[in-house]
């Protein structure tokens, strides 16, 4: 009996420690429906610190979502179709395009690919058909 208490006791207190994140609506559509959702967590000084971002279609659907690091997009952000799909994904450096981009056609296979450096299109962009065979590439200085 002793046993199934003490492993009550440490699940409860696992539980218990679990970090609480808060979800505000920071912009709404005209119905008042969320258009923009900001996720933070409260630091050690119990102030609220924004981590993560979601954006919504009118419908309620994610459209996108992505880290934030000092209220800037910073890491991998991914965007969705309606139907819940990726539609592309893409990484940011202090709020600027900076790495790996990839954008899909809506069947899943990729429609283009490329690199951002300081926001600007670089190195060897290719260019895909819905049936995934490549169809162009392209060269940015």
């Amino acid at each position: 009996m002793r046993k199934i208490i003490g492993l009550i006791i440490v699940v409860f207190f696992l539980f218990s420690c679990k970090e609480k994140h808060i979800e505000k609506t920071e912009e709404a559509y005209p119905d008042k429906s969320p258009k923009v959702v900001g996720i933070y967590k409260l630091n050690e000084n119990q102030q609220e610190i924004k981590f993560e971002e979601k954006i919504l279609f009118p419908t309620g659907e994610l459209k996108m979502k992505g880290p934030i690091e000092n209220n800037l997009r910073h890491g991998v952000w991914v965007a969705y179709f309606k139907s819940g799909k990726k539609q592309s994904e893409g990484e940011f450096v202090d709020g600027v395009r900076n790495g790996f981009t990839i954008v899909y056609h809506e069947n899943g296979n990729k429609l283009y690919e490329g690199f951002y450096t300081d926001g600007k299109e670089s190195g060897v962009w290719k260019f895909y058909s819905k049936d995934g065979s490549l169809n162009s590439e392209k060269k940015f200085d």
